[in-house]
């Protein structure tokens, strides 16, 4: 068994936590071993719960919302970039509270595991630090990251948002 501490698309297999692969008949078992708490925390939201249809049947019911229908396509985006040889990017659901920035991004998480912010959901506030972000983009290398709530940031630390964005934008730190 071998130990790795990013979920990423290496080569032609997709590590996932928990172990796992994608090649058909690789006699390894790959074991995803998180370095952190913070990093078991975040790899734990990646799960399936409920059937293929059941979610095709919810997603049916958002086909007529463009903001929603962006953020889902964004989030299936994600691993295909490499692949495609495309740069990364960001989204920004700018407006005013209340207007449905949360519940679009937990329906593009919910692509991928638990699209909670809590109890090892998927979906993170932008309100961390510079380290916490950077292990984030790691450990999700080649899969969404979903940042909610840019208003927890306090003020005197607005350049998080800025440097984030930087090292999600270029594929690393500055």
């Amino acid at each position: 068994d071998g130990d790795v501490d990013v979920v990423s698309r290496g080569g032609d297999a997709h590590l996932l936590p928990g172990g796992g692969r994608t090649e058909a008949g690789d006699p390894h078992h790959i074991r995803l071993t998180p370095q952190s708490p913070g990093d078991e925390q975040l790899t734990r939201g990646m799960h399936q719960r409920g059937s293929h249809q059941e979610w095709l049947a919810a997603m049916g019911a958002i086909a007529s919302y463009p903001r929603v229908v962006a953020n889902l396509y964004a989030s299936f985006a994600a691993p295909l970039l490499r692949i495609l040889g495309a740069a990364n990017f960001c989204l920004h659901n700018g407006g005013p509270s209340s207007g449905g920035k949360t519940p679009c991004l937990r329906l593009a998480a919910s692509a991928w595991g638990n699209p909670c912010e809590i109890d090892a959901g998927l979906l993170l506030s932008w309100d961390s630090t510079g380290v916490g972000a950077e292990r984030a983009c790691a450990l999700r290398n080649g899969m969404p990251l979903l940042l909610d709530d840019t208003k927890r940031v306090a003020a005197q630390r607005q350049e998080l948002i800025r440097d984030l964005i930087y090292l999600i934008s270029n594929g690393r730190g500055r």
